[in-house]
C-alpha cells in the first residue's frame, strides 16, 4: 500500500512538471505564412517600386542591391520563399577546391574538366524560377587590337516572363538588355535602349564564371594556334622564296 501511495504521489509530481514545462501563452498565435506566386510577386514589385521610389533611368540602379531589399521587404510582409525554390545545389565545400584559380593553369579546354562541374552552384530546377529574380546569363565582348579575338563575362539579368515551353517541362525566360545608343540625328545624343525580349538560361554566379572562364580560354586557344599556322605557313612561302632564288641563282 505505501508503494501504492508513493507511485501516485510521484505521477503527481510528473504531471505538475510537465504543467510548468508546457506553459501557455495569451499572446495570438503567430499569422501563417503568405504563399508566394507568380502574380503576387509582380504586384509586390510593383508595390515596392512605389514605395523606394526606384527609377527606371537611374544610372547607378544596382540590381544586387534590389533583390536584396525586395527579398527583405518580402520577409517582412510574411511571405514563405518555399513556393519559388529554384533548386541551388550548392558546392561541397567552398573552400576545398577552388574551381576559377585552378583554370588559370589550363591551355586547352577539354572533357577532362567535366568534373570540376561538381564544384559549382547551380540551378537544377529552373521551373520554379519567378520573374523579379536575378540571375546570371553570358555576354559576348567583341574583338579589339588589344584582344583580337571574342570574350565573354557573366551579367546579371533580372527575369520578367517565365513560359512553359512544353518540352521536358523546360521554362523559357525573358528579360532585357539594356545599352547605351546614340542618335545622330540628335547631335549624338546618348541614350539607354532596350533590346526586344531575349530567351535566356538562367545560371548562377559561379556557375557563369565558370562558363565564360572556359569560353575565354578556348577562344584565346583558337587565336594562338591560328597565329602559330600563320607564322609556320609564311616561313614556308620564305623558305620556298629563297628555294627558288638559289634555283635560278645556280642555273
Amino acid at each position: 500500500m505505501p508503494e501504492t501511495k508513493d507511485l501516485k504521489s510521484r505521477w503527481k509530481d510528473v504531471l505538475i512538471a510537465l504543467k510548468h514545462l508546457f506553459k501557455y501563452s495569451d499572446a495570438e498565435p503567430a499569422a501563417p505564412k503568405k504563399i508566394l506566386d507568380q502574380a503576387t510577386v509582380e504586384m509586390e514589385v510593383n508595390n515596392f517600386i512605389k514605395i523606394k521610389g526606384y527609377k527606371a533611368d537611374d544610372p547607378n540602379f544596382d540590381i544586387e542591391k534590389f533583390q536584396a531589399e525586395f527579398t527583405q521587404y518580402l520577409k517582412e510582409q510574411n511571405y514563405t520563399f518555399e513556393a519559388i525554390d529554384t533548386s541551388l545545389i550548392p558546392s561541397e565545400d567552398e573552400h576545398e577546391v577552388d574551381v576559377l584559380k585552378s583554370l588559370k593553369n589550363v591551355r586547352k579546354v577539354t572533357e577532362d574538366l567535366n568534373d570540376n562541374v561538381t564544384e559549382l552552384s547551380v540551378f537544377v530546377d529552373t521551373t520554379k524560377m519567378m520573374p523579379g529574380l536575378v540571375c546570371y546569363v553570358i555576354e559576348k565582348i567583341a574583338p579589339t587590337q588589344k584582344k583580337p579575338y571574342v570574350t565573354y563575362r557573366p551579367v546579371p539579368r533580372v527575369i520578367t516572363q517565365v513560359h512553359d515551353s512544353g518540352v521536358n517541362g523546360g521554362t523559357i525566360f525573358f528579360t532585357y538588355n539594356h545599352k547605351i545608343a546614340t542618335n545622330q540625328q540628335l547631335n549624338g545624343y546618348s541614350y539607354v535602349s532596350s533590346e526586344d525580349e531575349v530567351i535566356y538560361s538562367p545560371l548562377t554566379k559561379e556557375h557563369a564564371d565558370y562558363i565564360c572562364n572556359l569560353l575565354n580560354i578556348q577562344s584565346r586557344q583558337v587565336y594562338t594556334k591560328y597565329l602559330k599556322e600563320k607564322a609556320k605557313q609564311e616561313r614556308l612561302k620564305l623558305q620556298t622564296t629563297q628555294n627558288a632564288k638559289i634555283i635560278q641563282h645556280t642555273k
